[in-house]
């Protein structure tokens, strides 16, 4: 029966949205994965990105009732072919432009990792609304959050990446679900007077509003979350960070 929601990103970031839909549907039954076996996608080709997406959604599709990516590089990857084949499909762009929009600020500084900067698609939806963009490689953020790098490892690569935009943005839009767990390090870099738009919320509102007519509020029962891992070795390791119980997948 198709009554779970899979959630998919390469690692920890996908939590962060997750989290997020959890709590405005607590009587849905989701599945996390986590694709640990070739985190970090930024760093991939766009063709392995979206065949390694495109078979790790097929695998769950006569379980999954709707899929969320989890993940701008998956999003960017592999989002348009995906939502032809596995309706309904979240993904998380065109969320995130469109809070950027909201935001009103007309300077935006984009972090995201290779791929996403690469695909120049944020640039591109929000030059429609006449916003500055400047795009900026955080790919490396994604190995502090996976590998639980310590406080001052974190804030001296947060700085080295982004001194150079310090006071000259209005908003700040975190392109990548991993980089919600350096918000602290980014806020203490780019300054209290930025606004900083989260990916993450953005798909998870999405979501929650295209699927809140088919939630079960008045339900006693509350949802089960399965959490997976296609990394046998990091199982382990995700578990002592999160608290959750992660369980090998291979694929």
């Amino acid at each position: 029966m198709k009554n779970q929601i899979l959630v998919v990103d390469s690692g920890l970031g996908g939590l962060n949205v997750l989290r997020l839909l959890q709590k405005s549907m607590p009587h849905r039954n989701f599945i996390y994965f986590a694709d640990e076996a070739y985190c970090p996608y930024g760093e991939k080709s766009t063709e392995c990105v979206k065949t390694r997406v495109l078979k790790i959604v097929d695998v769950f599709k006569h379980v999954a009732c709707a899929t969320v990516l989890a993940c701008n590089t998956a999003s960017v990857c592999a989002g348009d072919e995906l939502r032809q084949a596995y309706a309904p499909l979240f993904d998380v762009v065109l969320p995130t432009a469109y809070a950027v929009k909201q935001s009103g600020a007309k300077r935006v500084a984009v972090l995201a990792t290779k791929l996403t900067v690469q695909s120049g698609v944020y640039e591109s939806l929000l030059a429609k609304c006449d916003v500055d963009v400047t795009s900026v490689d955080c790919g490396e953020f994604v190995g502090l959050v996976e590998s639980n790098a310590p406080a001052g490892q974190r804030l001296e690569v947060v700085k080295s990446h982004l001194s150079d935009i310090c006071g000259k943005v209005q908003t700040v839009a975190l392109c990548c679900t991993h980089f919600d767990y350096l918000l602290s390090e980014i806020r203490s870099v780019v300054g209290c007077d930025a606004n900083i738009v989260s990916s993450s919320r953005a798909l998870a509102e999405s979501c929650v509003n295209a699927l809140a007519s088919n939630e079960q509020a008045t339900s006693s029962q509350k949802g089960q979350t399965v959490y997976l891992s296609s990394k046998n070795d990091n199982v382990y390791k995700i578990s002592q960070q999160t608290g959750l119980p992660f369980q090998p997948f291979v694929l």
